[in-house]
């Protein structure tokens, strides 16, 4: 008698043995199955949440002067290049980068909301990620945001524009250096403090109103890291890769 023979009487003789092992071997199989899906899809949303949460660093460059009175205190850092910029931009480690850099600037012929003669300009390499849209304190009511292919276009409040009768593609005279072109009227969340005198503007016109070099960043560059769980790893490469 040959070994198939002898299993098959063997399986008809223990007939509910032999089903039982069947349906347990059955039920194990499907919940590996089932464990193998489930660690799969919680990988899956445990990156994409990563990567909705966000993570970044904000890169300065050295102190240079540091000067202080009775009232306020001021720290001025030497400026990033573009270069330096977009050596770290350039890795694929890194979904996006925003320079910011503030100015003051003199109101010609428009008001401030607040009454004031002059307010500030927060220039942008891509307004989209500077920290006031980021997290939420203001968002965009109309037009869009800015981009760096922009130059002399400009983000106004939603007072500033009430009060000087303004729409899209109004312009604003930052005096005799700068005319700027609406391209947005944005919205501040009215539970938090924040300047509705501020004009969110290109580089080009903080270039122009400070006669600065064409290039550089005096202010802040924050980039925005793909996956936040690697972080410290990009930072870590950063500071070998760019001695500022």
């Amino acid at each position: 008698m040959n070994v198939l023979k002898r299993a098959f009487l063997y399986d008809t003789r223990k007939r509910g043995k032999s089903l039982t092992l069947f349906l347990l071997f059955t039920l194990i199989t499907i919940l590996i199955t089932i464990s193998f899906s489930v660690l799969s899809a919680t990988q899956a949303a445990a990156t994409n949440l990563r990567e909705t949460v966000g993570a970044s660093f904000t890169l300065r460059g050295k102190p240079m002067e540091f000067s202080a009175d009775e009232t306020n205190f001021a720290m001025q850092f030497a400026p990033i290049s573009q270069q330096d910029i977009d050596l770290i931009a350039d890795s694929t480690e890194i979904k996006a980068c925003n320079a910011q850099q503030s100015a003051t600037a003199t109101a010609s012929g428009f008001i401030f909301p607040s009454g004031m003669p002059s307010g500030t300009i927060s220039a942008n390499t891509s307004s989209v990620w500077n920290r006031n849209f980021t997290s939420g304190i203001v968002t965009l009511a109309e037009g869009r945001h800015i981009n760096q292919d922009d130059q002399y276009a400009a983000l106004v409040s939603r007072e500033l524009a009430e009060e000087n009768e303004l729409d899209i593609c109004s312009e604003l005279s930052l005096g005799p250096a700068a005319t700027v072109k609406i391209i947005d009227i944005y919205e501040s969340d009215p539970s938090m403090e924040f300047d509705n005198d501020t004009i969110f503007t290109d580089h080009s016109t903080y270039w122009a109103l400070t006669e600065s070099a064409a290039g550089t960043y005096s202010g802040r560059v924050d980039f925005f890291v793909s996956d936040p769980a690697r972080l410290e790893t990009v930072m870590e490469q950063v500071k070998k890769d760019v001695p500022l």
